[in-house]
C-alpha cells in the first residue's frame, strides 16, 4: 500500500482501495481488528504518553537547573583549579599547564552554553 504525506499526517494514497477485501461490519475480524485497536490506543494514553511527558519535563527541568547553576559551578571550579596550582607548587609536582587548560576549556564550553540560551 502506498501512503502519503498530505499536512503532515500519513494518509493513503488510495484511500478507497484495501489488499484483499475489507472485513465486513461484526465478523470476527472486525471484531479482532477493533479490540486490538481500543488496546492500542489505551497502552498509548496510559503507558507511552505519561513516560514521554515525564521525560520530556524532567529532561527540561534538569537543563534550567543546569543554566542556572552554570556561572556558580564555573566559580567553584576557579577556586578548585587554583587550590590544586598552590598544592601542586608546594609538593614540587607543578602541573600548572594542565589545570590551567582544563579549566579554560570548560570555561569555554560554559561560554557557549550560557551564551547560546
Amino acid at each position: 500500500m502506498k501512503f502519503t504525506l498530505q499536512n503532515g499526517v500519513l494518509q493513503t494514497a488510495m484511500p478507497d482501495k484495501y489488499i484483499g477485501t475489507p472485513a465486513k461490519d461484526g465478523s470476527w475480524m472486525d471484531i479482532f481488528n477493533n479490540f486490538s485497536e481500543a488496546f492500542i490506543q489505551g497502552e498509548l494514553e496510559l503507558i507511552i504518553k505519561p513516560i514521554g511527558y515525564f521525560l520530556r519535563d524532567f529532561g527540561q527541568f534538569l537543563w534550567e537547573w543546569f543554566i542556572f547553576i552554570l556561572p556558580d559551578l564555573m566559580g567553584y571550579g576557579a577556586v578548585f583549579y587554583g587550590a590544586l596550582i598552590i598544592l601542586g607548587a608546594m609538593t614540587s609536582k607543578g602541573q600548572m599547564m594542565k589545570h590551567l587548560g582544563r579549566y579554560g576549556a570548560y570555561l569555554i564550553a560554559s561560554t557557549c552554553i550560557l551564551g547560546s540560551v
